[in-house]
């Protein structure tokens, strides 16, 4: 934006599903116990993710008047 680049290090866009789909695939990588991905999948499809966005939002809002 003008003459700085500004950046965020997160990823905003996943939903809920996506991030289970992703768990998913990594389920015997060590990230968590395989036996309890399902109630830890549970409880991401559960969880608001409103929040990224909004602050993407806010971010860009900030910025892009700099």
């Amino acid at each position: 934006m003008g003459d700085r680049l500004y950046a965020t290090q997160f990823h905003p866009e996943p939903t809920t599903k996506a991030f289970t789909e992703r768990m998913a695939v990594y389920r015997d990588d060590g990230y968590f116990d395989s036996a309890d991905y399902e109630a830890i999948a549970g409880r991401v499809l559960a969880a608001s993710v409103t929040e990224p966005m909004r602050l993407l939002r806010a971010f860009a809002d900030r910025f892009a008047a700099a």
